[in-house]
């Protein structure tokens, strides 16, 4: 599963090999950064809601902005790709599931299953369960708050947690999970348990001795807001068939939000590749150039696009090339790093 895809001619095996070693510094770097700053903006919320100081509205919407950094580290560390270190792998990936409800093996299980099956409409976990919902641009408004809001996502992840706590049968798994292999079931249900059980001590030890902890606990539905608004780039409206460069999306972003989501932002280039680790990603990206097809000029930009769809319906003309301001799809293919 970590053999690179040969998406393009453009890019050698010694670049490859070179974009595929694994360094430490570049995780520590982020992970020096949004440690801190998460539990500083939870102690700081709980320490003002207790004193019934406002403040705390901004201190959670921060907590919840440095929350949801712990998404792209489950992900790299998913791919264990984010240190040279195993342990180190390990270590963050148990902690960013935590966070993000889940259980280690389960995002690894979900997440591989979706590299192999992008946009499939049976076997993609991310679109399988409810491809009505998730396929294809809003239909009205109420509709893309429903998937831009993430809320689906925080629950989702939480009753899959719950899930495969309590499945025991074989064929149990195999309805409710078919994308889990059978050697990962036990493992997945008891790190499952063991993430219930953490989560009810946090919960119960917080609301009983740390005052203003249930205002901390705002940070989650805030943060998947900006999960949601955040990977719904990644694959909505595009291909169902051909390379994963044709059925994934890269959003244009700024340094901060590429440094703290960990590269995410060029995301068709780590579906092509997914063995380079997320330090070579803006290298991969410049090298395959014209190849990347779909480049969103930018979040805001995807989401006016999307909203247009929701509240007007398809453009009059669908083959027409939308302009940069409303998607840049088809806009001259400048990389996230030019802006």
């Amino acid at each position: 599963m970590e053999a690179e895809q040969s998406e393009s001619a453009r890019v050698s095996k010694q670049e490859l090999q070179r974009w595929m070693t694994r360094r430490d510094a570049p995780a520590w770097a982020r992970v020096a950064v949004q440690v801190p700053l998460f539990l500083g903006s939870a102690v700081a919320t709980a320490w003002l809601a207790a004193r019934g100081h406002p403040a705390w509205m901004g201190t959670v919407l921060l907590c919840g902005v440095f929350l949801v950094t712990f998404f792209p580290s489950l992900h790299e560390t998913g791919h264990r790709t984010a240190f040279r270190s195993s342990l180190l792998n390990e270590g963050l990936v148990w902690l960013s599931a935590f966070l993000m409800l889940q259980a280690p093996s389960f995002f690894r299980e979900f997440h591989w299953q979706h590299h192999r099956s992008t946009q499939s409409l049976e076997h993609d976990p991310e679109i399988a369960g409810a491809p009505g919902f998730l396929v294809g641009w809003p239909r009205n408004l109420g509709h893309y708050l429903a998937r831009a809001s993430g809320q689906a996502l925080l629950v989702g992840k939480a009753l899959f947690t719950l899930a495969s706590a309590v499945l025991f049968t074989p064929a149990q798994w195999q309805k409710v999970f078919p994308f889990i292999r059978a050697n990962q079931r036990r493992r997945i249900q008891w790190e499952s348990r063991l993430v219930i059980v953490l989560w009810c001590a946090l919960l119960l030890g917080g609301s009983r001795f740390v005052p203003g902890f249930g205002h901390v606990l705002l940070a989650w539905p805030i943060a998947h807001v900006l999960l949601g608004l955040f990977v719904m780039t990644e694959h909505t409206a595009l291909p169902m068939e051909g390379s994963q460069l044709q059925r994934t999306r890269t959003t244009r972003s700024n340094a901060l939000v590429r440094f703290l989501m960990w590269n995410m932002p060029y995301h068709a280039e780590h579906h092509a590749y997914p063995a380079v680790a997320f330090h070579g990603l803006p290298e991969l990206h410049r090298a395959l150039g014209p190849d990347v097809e779909h480049v969103s000029s930018g979040y805001l930009a995807f989401h006016l696009l999307a909203l247009r769809h929701a509240l007007f319906g398809p453009p009059a003309e669908a083959g027409t090339p939308q302009p940069m301001g409303f998607g840049g799809e088809n806009a001259p293919q400048r990389g996230p790093q030019d802006r």
